[in-house]
């Protein structure tokens, strides 16, 4: 089935989860008679409890409701718990089956940040590898690309190290906390379906999951709140805050692009907001012709299955029938858009014309970052500092430890200072303002907001910063009295102080002239 069009999908789901249902009911209540009657073997029961978790899995990458990733972590448990697979080792296919129920494991325990549990995985993935045999080698080969890939990925999350009074170290929360959101009107628009495009081809990723699509999945998503009962251990939701559906698209074609594209906006009921992010690699786009022409952007796919897909750099007298440019947006911009575009010739969105009068936001990342930082191969810093901005003053200034007691200041003054930059914002009385206001009685998207005021500010003030191609951007343009603001400048710099990195930055007296063309 499609992975997009949530209503269609949602019926053969049901039906599918149904005859699935049944089938678990039926060996449980037959076991001993299958076992004797048709040698039913433990390793399909293990293939069936598998197969169960990842309908679970695709349900919550279709409602985005956190409950479906605990329900399939119960499946994918059980199976180790009841060594389902024990017996596989002899016979390459349930091999090959036992390692992608432990693929499918290590997604689900990434997207629930359990470490502990991902620790586990990867162990028990790179132990299953090493023991193939020589007659195995293709298998064994391809599968231990997965095993250094689940190795790497494992590692995104530690920029730094915050530690407690005893040595330990303390889980930080990226997603948006549901306690300290600032709910609006029932009547505000709100964001509620995003395509997450990723096309870093040399970026660290898991199966079809680069970093930059990990943290834009997560920059819509609240923090998971559940309650443990301490007797019955039933699991409480406790909040009903909900969060937007989304579509998860590597290296996409064009065709595969618009027919998301098309299918979401079909079903995008009125006041409700679109959400698009494309991520893209800094090495492998094509500058074409000189600068000063004006440029399309576009996510390629080459006859060569190789290349797979890419953000090119191409003039606007070219034309690739297989290129998403710019304008190709233009006909979903009847409807609320917001767009993230983070990739070195991001600049090329920023002419998407607003014809139908639709509220219509794209905040692109900065062409060029220091030497040290140029590099997505960890993921880009415009994404992370848009999901957590104090995550990635760390990253721009190689912070990689704090005690938790400077970490719970820096992120208090961090937060006090995202939530006064929006208030600023807001107080301005133009036009341009007033398409930002339109954004603001969704959670998500301010927030996004106030991360990318942040970074600008925090990039303004950067010594290594060389000028506005260092700098982020964004259509329609913000007010320079509210980006040039000099209370919110030493707001920020109290929290590099408190960081101890306030010698890499600017004084607000010091800072270099500059004005946007």
């Amino acid at each position: 089935m499609p992975r997009f069009g949530i209503k269609h999908w949602q019926i053969y789901f049901l039906k599918t989860f149904e005859v699935f249902t049944k089938l678990w009911k039926f060996q449980q209540d037959n076991r001993a008679t299958l076992e004797k009657t048709v040698s039913l073997q433990r390793h399909q029961i293990g293939d069936i409890a598998s197969k169960i978790g990842q309908l679970y899995y695709h349900y919550y990458l279709h409602t985005s409701d956190p409950k479906y990733l605990l329900e399939a972590k119960e499946f994918y448990s059980a199976i180790h718990k009841r060594s389902y697979f024990k017996q596989h080792t002899r016979n390459i296919d349930l091999v090959v089956k036992y390692l992608r129920y432990l693929a499918r494991y290590y997604v689900v325990a990434l997207l629930l940040k359990d470490y502990d549990l991902l620790g586990e995985i990867t162990k028990r993935l790179e132990a299953q590898v090493n023991s193939l045999s020589s007659e195995d080698s293709s298998t064994k080969t391809d599968w231990s690309i997965v095993s250094k890939e689940a190795k790497l990925f494992s590692q995104v999350d530690y920029i730094v190290l915050v530690s407690d009074k005893d040595g330990g170290s303390v889980d930080i929360n990226q997603r948006l906390e549901q306690e300290k959101c600032i709910k609006s009107s029932q009547r505000s628009m709100k964001l509620k379906n995003a395509i997450i495009i990723g096309a870093c081809e040399k970026q660290v990723k898991f199966s079809e999951l680069t970093v930059d699509m990990y943290r834009a999945l997560q920059l819509i998503e609240y923090q998971p709140n559940f309650k443990i009962a301490s007797k019955s251990h039933e699991r409480e939701e406790i909040s009903q805050c909900q969060n937007p559906s989304k579509h998860l698209l590597y290296k996409p074609s064009f065709s595969q692009i618009y027919a998301f594209l098309s299918a979401v906006f079909k079903d995008l009921a009125a006041e409700s907001i679109l959400l698009i992010y494309i991520s893209g690699d800094s090495d492998n786009i094509e500058h074409v012709g000189d600068d000063k022409l004006m440029y399309s952007s576009g996510i390629v796919t080459t006859p060569s299955s190789d290349m797979g897909s890419m953000l090119k750099k191409l003039p606007k007298n070219m034309s690739n029938p297989c290129c998403f440019y710019p304008e190709d947006i233009i006909p979903f911009t009847r409807k609320p858009l917001f767009l993230i575009v983070d990739a070195v010739n991001s600049v090329a969105y920023q002419s998407i014309p607003n014809v139908f009068n639709q509220p219509l936001l794209c905040l692109m990342s900065p062409c060029k970052l220091p030497d040290t930082l140029q590099s997505k191969k960890h993921g880009s810093l415009f994404t992370l500092f848009l999901l957590d901005s104090l995550l990635a003053i760390c990253k721009l200034c190689n912070i990689t430890k704090l005690t938790e007691e400077v970490w719970i200041k820096a992120k208090k003054l961090v937060e006090r200072i995202a939530l006064q930059s929006v208030e600023i914002l807001l107080q301005e009385t133009n036009d341009q303002v007033d398409a930002f206001d339109k954004y603001m009685g969704d959670d998500f998207l301010r927030n996004i907001i106030s991360n990318y005021l942040l970074c600008w500010m925090v990039l303004r003030l950067y010594k290594k910063s060389e000028g506005p191609s260092c700098l982020p951007s964004c259509t329609p343009t913000i007010p320079w009295n509210v980006l040039e603001h000099k209370v919110l400048y030493r707001q920020i710099l109290d929290v590099f102080a408190q960081l101890g990195v306030r010698h890499l930055f600017y004084e607000v007296p010091e800072l270099p002239p500059m004005r946007l063309t």
